[in-house]
């Protein structure tokens, strides 16, 4: 089973907290999915957007590294207060897809 450092769970599944103004890479580890002899083809990210948000949060790049099975996502921005949920979609080599996501709250946060 897939490790998720920094996550936390509840009712509706996996979730981080992040502040605003930090830029962070975040990614899924795909290699307990995947049928053996196949491969990641392609990957597509994408946030949530909620309505009359001041400071969406957006992916502003994204790789995929078919050695290790993984995807990842930087993301930056978000309002605080406001809960995104971040979404990859994948497509294997044999034609497969499969879809995960996970919850970002959008947090100030201060030591």
């Amino acid at each position: 089973m897939t490790q998720l450092t920094g996550f936390r769970t509840d009712r509706l599944g996996a979730f981080i907290d992040k502040d605003p103004d930090a830029t962070l890479d975040y990614s899924m580890d795909w290699s307990d999915w995947l049928a053996q002899g196949d491969a990641l083809a392609t990957q597509e990210w994408r946030v949530s957007t909620i309505a009359g948000d001041a400071s969406p949060m957006s992916v502003t790049s994204s790789s995929l590294n078919g050695v290790t099975a993984t995807t990842t996502a930087i993301v930056t921005g978000g309002t605080a207060g406001n809960t995104y949920t971040l979404t990859c979609k994948v497509t294997t080599d044999g034609g497969l897809t499969d879809e995960r996501y996970f919850r970002i709250i959008a947090k100030n946060r201060s030591l």
